[in-house]
């Protein structure tokens, strides 16, 4: 671990191991000991980078130090744009074959800008990646950094500058931003890098050698990891095999992955079978990586395996006071994080948080973050291949960077609405990219699997507050809110479900029209019983219109889509 001078404490961070005073600007670590080197070929283990490396310095300072480039990719075998290619492929999108993603992980103190460097380590002069135009690249979300330009005129690398902990991706010359990578792409597979640039946190010690766990190899069972001593348990620097569905156990048990571990597995806690009202009390937290990309999906195990929360990196089951903050969750087979607890008030419920937490995933499944009831979620960046937080629940949801390229929905709702208010803020859609002509794959849009059974009366309200949506190429119309005849006319539907009372607060939409489902803005009823009514839209951006919507120009409805308010 480096550290490089500076000052400045996170000043919303209250978990457990939090951000705390310090002199140090930036945090490094060690390169992960036994990382497989940028020239291996075993596509289920991370490696080095073979196609970006990284330095960072405090800014203005040309005090370059490396930062250890990790490389995912998806394990596609077979290329095909069709839905049959999941099963080909084990449960990899085809359409993603051979694609790549660069992610480093470091500390920043808040109040400090870094200059980061990025360089291009392709030696074939045909290679589109050979060379790095500044022009051409840029920056995700719009204002994580700025001034990017060259390295002393070399033309394989750049510099961008950043203040503060943040989150953010680095399209190079434009793979992503000049062109619509979903359904109907046939150029060129998509290297793509993230740069995670994290809140210093406090390092846990151990008071004992007991509750450090040693790297592990193959077949490792991970009975060890259900007792830490003193309820705290400390991954040592390496790689770790802990194995499929390890069960830890419940009450106030902390585990430590640091930026210089890796750990191979899926965690749960509680089951879904037997209800248990104690919290579970965990915390995992650090910067380190967490990694199912040796778990087969379960969709494809011999035979098939119905108990999916075995394959979700991060499961508890009736959870209160967990916490999940800053680790990367890398190729989930199933939902990234799902943290299922019920908020009783409160004056009872700790609740949950999610934090820093990032996530790059490549398979069909790979939702993003589900809060339940008793969840908040802050800071995450969270690339999915399915749907990737819905907002029927949890404590709120801010400042989140959300992307999908093959499958999903940013914002998934359920027909039957949220379980009570939600706020959602501050979020940034940077990629709305899907291979699917029908089905899902909107920002926001509505899960046309299930059918209304009966609303919360009186209805509960969602908020979004300062959305962004920056893909000048989504693959569908960004808002799709359809009711259909036949649920309306349903038997079963007896109550009245109607969508009541969302409102859009700074709502700022590049495209509206996806490319393949070219649409407006829809929000249509499907009669009496399941009409949309009561959305409000305060100051709706569209284009390089600088002037919010006034009119209903841009919007799909219907006679059952009633009291729709847009407001400058």
């Amino acid at each position: 671990m480096v550290r490089v001078g500076g000052s400045g404490t996170d000043p919303n961070d209250n978990n457990r191991y939090g951000a705390v005073p310090s002199d140090v600007g930036l945090v490094l670590y060690r390169e992960v000991p036994g990382i497989p080197a940028a020239t291996s070929t075993d596509v289920t283990r991370i490696k080095i980078s073979d196609k970006y490396k990284v330095e960072v310095c405090l800014s203005g300072t040309n005090n370059w130090q490396k930062v250890t480039a990790y490389q995912t990719g998806s394990q596609a075998t077979v290329n095909q744009d069709i839905t049959d290619s999941t099963k080909l492929n084990k449960g990899y999108y085809g359409h993603l074959k051979n694609w790549t993603h660069t992610y480093v992980n470091f500390e920043v103190q808040y109040g400090v800008s870094v200059d980061v460097k990025i360089t291009s380590l392709s030696n074939d002069p045909l290679d589109p990646l050979y060379s790095i135009n500044p022009n051409s690249s840029k920056a995700h979300p719009n204002n994580s950094a700025y001034n990017i330009r060259r390295f002393n005129q070399d033309t394989k690398s750049i510099v961008l500058t950043f203040t503060d902990p943040k989150l953010f991706a680095v399209d190079i010359n434009g793979q992503m931003d000049n062109h619509h990578t979903g359904k109907g792409y046939t150029g060129l597979p998509i290297h793509t890098i993230s740069i995670f640039a994290n809140p210093v946190l406090s390092k846990p010690s151990a008071p004992s050698t007991q509750n450090i766990l040693k790297a592990m190899s193959d077949g490792f069972v991970g009975a060890l990891m259900r007792v830490p001593v003193n309820g705290k348990l400390i991954f040592a620097p390496g790689i770790h095999y802990i194995g499929n569905g390890v069960e830890l156990l419940r009450g106030n048990r902390d585990y430590y992955i640091p930026g210089d571990a890796i750990v191979y597995g899926t965690l749960k806690c509680g089951s879904y079978a037997q209800p248990d009202p104690n919290p579970n009390a965990i915390t995992i937290f650090g910067y380190g990586t967490l990694s199912a990309s040796r778990v087969t999906h379960p969709s494809y195990t011999t035979p098939p395996d119905s108990k999916i929360e075995n394959y979700r990196p991060i499961d508890f089951v009736y959870s209160d006071n967990c916490h999940v903050n800053g680790i990367t969750i890398v190729d989930a087979p199933q939902l990234s994080v799902s943290l299922q607890g019920e908020f009783k008030g409160a004056s009872i419920s700790i609740g949950n948080t999610v934090r820093w937490v990032k996530t790059l995933n490549w398979r069909e499944n790979s939702d993003g973050i589900d809060p339940g009831d008793n969840t908040k979620i802050e800071n995450c960046f969270l690339r999915c291949q399915d749907d990737t937080i819905p907002t029927m629940g949890g404590r709120g949801i801010d400042r989140v960077v959300l992307w999908n390229d093959a499958n999903g929905k940013s914002f998934i709702t359920n027909v039957n609405g949220p379980r009570r208010d939600l706020t959602i803020s501050n979020c940034t859609v940077i990629y709305a990219r899907g291979i699917f002509e029908a089905g899902g794959g909107q920002v926001f849009a509505l899960n046309q699997d299930q059918k209304p059974t009966r609303r919360k009366n009186p209805p509960a309200k969602v908020t979004f507050n300062d959305i962004t949506i920056e893909d000048r190429f989504p693959t569908k119309t960004v808002l799709y809110l359809k009711w259909t005849t036949a649920q309306d006319t349903d038997p079963s539907v007896t109550e009245d479900c109607s969508f009541v009372g969302t409102t859009f607060n700074r709502l700022t939409i590049a495209n509206p029209m996806g490319q393949v489902q070219m649409e407006k803005l829809t929000l249509i009823g499907g009669g009496s019983r399941t009409q949309i009514r009561d959305f409000t839209f305060r100051t709706l951006k569209v284009g390089s219109d600088p002037n919010p919507v006034t009119s209903l120009g841009f919007f799909n409805i219907s006679n059952d889509t009633t009291n729709l308010m847009l407001i400058p």
